[in-house]
């Protein structure tokens, strides 16, 4: 019984995760940059009240605030925000690629051309602390 409990919990764990990861890009990739103010405050009561949830144990309260949220999320599955999703990945793998080369070409002013043509100023620093709630990406053409 224990371990399923443990399991239950580590997966609770691992969805929180995963629905704060991808409510701070705004959904599945599409969306980010015309997120107000009031859905920021909303997202964060939710993400709270998810948190409050799981460590009080209240097992209802989470089934009941991760079915909110797969409600929201629904909404959004469509063929024209898939179609933007792909084109938005091909846009990317083909800039990882021009920086890539750069990179290995020794071109550091072209690596740094690249991420501001592409509105990414500042994108790289502190990743080791896995947070991206201080991050502006607006002007980022990947973002839209």
């Amino acid at each position: 019984m224990k371990k399923v409990l443990v399991g239950i919990f580590a997966f609770a764990a691992v969805a929180l995760l995963a629905i704060s990861s991808v409510s701070a890009f705004g959904g599945f990739g599409f969306g980010g940059n015309q997120m107000t103010e009031d859905d920021k405050v909303l997202m964060e009561e939710h993400r709270e009240a998810t948190r409050d949830a799981v460590e009080s144990g209240d097992y209802d309260a989470w089934v009941d605030l991760m079915q909110e949220r797969v409600d929201r999320m629904q909404t959004e599955i469509t063929e024209e925000n898939f179609e933007a999703m792909t084109e938005r990945h091909v846009e990317m793998a083909e800039f990882r690629a021009q920086v890539q080369a750069a990179r290995e070409s020794g071109d550091e002013e072209a690596v740094k051309q690249l991420i501001e043509e592409n509105g990414l100023n500042g994108f790289g620093k502190m990743r080791h602390l896995g947070r991206m709630e201080n991050r502006n990406f607006e002007g980022c053409r990947f973002a839209e």
